[in-house]
């Protein structure tokens, strides 16, 4: 006899769609590892809790992302978040990413819960799998009481005349199996003949990428003047070099350094490593980033924050 357990790490948010559950602290599966995942009173993925100002002497980085910021498959600690405020001990990284989210999800968190809290200078990490998120009105999510996968619905914006309009709001508390999505869209943009899944950043009209920039251009406005680090964050087939870095030129569009706006690219620190070393950059059965992943991107981090902005770093 067979026993199937997994631990709600999720629950139902109005206006995200979804927040990690507050003041957990459990042992976590992904595939065949686990990792500790602990989150504080407001529902970060954090061990420790921070007031909304800033304490005198601190400095503050608020991080923005999907699961790949969030830090699927590694404990708290091997997060690059983490990595940094270890290595500078004046350094808060707060990480507002959220599991599952796309970039419309991660600028709601920004506008309704991440900008009450002081900050230095923003890092808006950009997993490029986004890009079809942005499109998704729903979201393949775990029903505990009836275990198995149902869609439920995401906020999501659509652009009307240049102009972001955001619809589900509240999020609705449907739920549909895939077989009865009708009208509710998921499906991944891939184009018919090209290997490389993420070839729809080829076109910079395509309504994918004018959405996404639409998207990160309202969160740079918002920032009013501090610094922001756009981070696009590659997949396992961009650094195994099994595609191109299609994504990139689109990215490099955002870059404005006049207005504090830096492009990071991690590629050539990921590609600096040895082959040997990058196939274990992602989990055997998972392409999420190790803890070797995640040291990659803070020592990337670390230098671009050193070249545009060393007050983060003293």
């Amino acid at each position: 006899m067979s026993c199937f357990w997994r631990r709600q790490t999720i629950g139902y948010h109005s206006v995200f769609g979804w927040w990690f559950l507050p003041l957990m602290d459990a042992r976590i599966p992904l595939g065949r590892t686990y990792h500790r995942l602990i989150t504080n009173s407001v529902g970060m993925r954090s061990h420790r809790e921070y007031p909304r100002e800033a304490p005198s002497g601190r400095r503050r980085v608020v991080f923005l992302g999907d699961s790949y910021t969030a830090g699927d498959g590694v404990s708290n600690n091997q997060r690059f978040t983490d990595r940094l405020e270890e290595r500078f001990a004046q350094l808060d990284a707060l990480n507002f990413a959220l599991s599952g989210a796309g970039t419309d999800q991660q600028l709601l968190i920004y506008e309704h819960l991440a900008r009450h809290y002081a900050a230095d200078a923003y890092v808006f990490c950009v997993c490029v799998e986004n890009i079809a998120r942005n499109l998704y009105t729903c979201f393949p999510s775990y029903d505990w009481s009836e275990h198995h996968v149902v869609y439920r619905p995401k906020p999501y914006f659509e652009l009307a005349d240049g102009e972001l309009v955001l619809h589900n709001q509240p999020v609705p508390r449907d739920k549909r199996p895939h077989d009865q999505l009708g009208d509710w869209r998921c499906a991944f943009p891939y184009i018919a003949g090209e290997a490389d899944p993420y070839a729809i950043y080829r076109d910079p009209q395509s309504h994918h990428w004018l959405l996404m920039k639409q998207l990160l251009l309202r969160f740079i406005d918002q920032a009013a003047g501090r610094p922001v680090f756009i981070v696009p964050l590659p997949m396992y087939q961009h650094y195994l070099e099994e595609a191109g870095p299609t994504y990139w030129p689109r990215f490099a569009e955002l870059e404005d350094t006049m207005r504090g706006v830096h492009v990071v690219d991690l590629l050539p620190a990921f590609k600096a490593q040895p082959m040997a070393t990058r196939l274990h950059l992602r989990f055997p059965d998972d392409p999420h980033y190790t803890a070797t992943a995640h040291w990659i991107v803070a020592e990337a981090l670390e230098y671009q924050f050193a070249r545009h902005l060393p007050m983060l770093l003293q």
